[in-house]
């Protein structure tokens, strides 16, 4: 399998580079799918454990360049209800019935401009967009919104949205899209992990931790050692991820649901946190200004 990206500059020091082996790792993904939101806490787990290793490459889908119709939208409410189930995480469908989603084109735009500019500020960005669409039923895809989202994370707002609704945006976007297609990339989420001699393995769907671990030691040259960075600290994750949710820290942290609350309280101090329930979910974040 080629690699469309092996002449881009790896998103890892050089230093990490010369000591340890390293795989490109392409998560193809997009803003409101679904099974992409369900998969947040084992990417979460993976990105930090292996950080060392792995060059993480995140590919927008554009899996919805327009409004669906209102047979498409009454599907949609069905699926992400089936999907909240299946993989128990907070979902609310009525956005598509109650609500609309205009397209997820300009909020992937935003992301890949600001990511640009700040990695770690679009990490968070992008979740702050899917706590919008799967909690809020906001439209992710209107200038109001998104314009809310990108000062919440400080980002320069007005000219990214510039971009965002711009036939310069259209063209970024087309052009992150391009290994989709060397990839053939027909659903999402979809990880490909290639190793440095071009060798690729695709991996699509939700899946466990453990497949993503092995299929990473199994690219990785013979007798490499492995440098596992573990889970990250929970008030660090914090401080990045807005709002985290039970089923989420249970497979960062491969701890019992029944665990959760006093997960929580073990590894946060107190008055540095407020847990609440969203949606049939118990989650934990900073307090609210």
């Amino acid at each position: 399998m080629n690699d469309p990206m092996k002449n881009q500059t790896p998103m890892i020091s050089p230093d990490v580079a010369d000591t340890n082996p390293v795989v490109d790792f392409y998560y193809f993904t997009d803003p409101v799918c679904s099974h992409c939101w369900a998969l947040e806490g084992v990417m979460n787990r993976i990105k930090h454990e292996y950080a060392n290793h792995l060059n993480v490459v995140t590919v927008m889908g554009g899996m919805m360049e327009n409004a669906a119709s209102p047979d498409e939208a009454a599907e949609m409410a069905e699926h992400w209800s089936k999907i909240a189930l299946y993989y128990n995480m907070p979902i609310d469908g009525k956005l598509w019935t109650e609500s609309t989603l205009s397209s997820t084109w300009p909020p992937s735009i935003c992301y890949l401009v600001l990511r640009d500019l700040d990695p770690v500020r679009a990490a968070r960005f992008l979740r702050l967009v899917r706590e919008a669409a799967f909690l809020d039923r906001r439209d992710v895809g209107t200038r109001d919104v998104l314009r809310d989202l990108l000062t919440v994370v400080d980002a320069d707002a007005e000219s990214i949205l510039d971009v965002a609704f711009s036939e310069a945006g259209r063209s970024l976007l087309l052009s992150n899209m391009k290994p989709m297609v060397e990839f053939d990339i027909t659903a999402f989420p979809t990880v490909v992990i290639v190793n440095q001699a071009g060798e690729g393995v695709k991996i699509v769907g939700v899946r466990t931790a453990e497949t993503y671990r092995k299929t990473i030691e199994r690219m990785l040259p013979p007798g490499t050692v492995l440098t596992s960075q573990g889970s990250e600290p929970l008030a660090d994750l914090l401080d990045r991820i807005p709002t985290l949710f039970d089923n989420e820290v249970e497979k960062i942290y491969e701890i019992k649901k029944d665990d959760f609350l006093g997960f929580i309280a073990a590894n946060l101090s107190a008055g540095t946190y407020e847990t609440g329930e969203r949606l049939g979910h118990r989650y934990v974040r900073r307090p609210l200004n």
